[in-house]
């Protein structure tokens, strides 16, 4: 549909091959299956369908050996990038994984001249935190009640 090739392919060599790629619109139904198994506040299909088909909004997917194992949701909008989402399946957490699409998203950012990365986290998602903190994310706001009218997000940012 038009839109610039926005895939972060990539490879890893050893035995794990893993890629990133863009998700397809025929993806979104089996993706959003995968999404309410595996994040608390789940993506419905529709979400999933409506970044798919967005000019500004890119759906990643990272695959270990073919299979669905993590995916990101980001937005390039007037010089920013907006990390909407980004969910590991549980049986591939704590491999690095998502610090592979952030990774992906930083050099993304930079062919994109992009200033900036933003992105919101649950106060109570102190994994999460870690994660950003760990790829050069700093807060820079809380948004009290955010979630649900009963817990607050952390907005944070990571300047390229």
């Amino acid at each position: 549909h038009g839109r610039r090739n926005k895939n972060a392919a990539c490879t890893d060599g050893g035995q794990n091959m893993i890629t990133i790629r863009e998700l397809l619109p025929e993806e979104t139904a089996q993706l959003a299956q995968l999404e309410a198994q595996n994040h608390p506040s789940p993506w419905s299909e529709a979400h999933f369908k409506a970044a798919c088909t967005s000019p500004n909004d890119t759906i990643w997917l990272l695959q270990v050996h073919q299979e669905w194992a993590a995916w990101m949701v980001w937005q390039h909008v007037c010089g920013e990038i907006e990390l909407h989402l980004v969910t590991t399946a549980a049986e591939h957490r704590r491999q690095g994984l998502a610090g592979r699409l952030l990774q992906a998203l930083e050099k993304t950012a930079c062919t994109l001249n992009a200033q900036r990365i933003l992105l919101e986290v649950r106060a109570s998602n102190t994994a999460a935190q870690q994660l950003y903190r760990k790829h050069g994310f700093v807060q820079i706001a809380t948004r009290k009640n955010y979630y649900g009218g009963t817990e607050d997000a952390w907005i944070m940012e990571k300047l390229c």
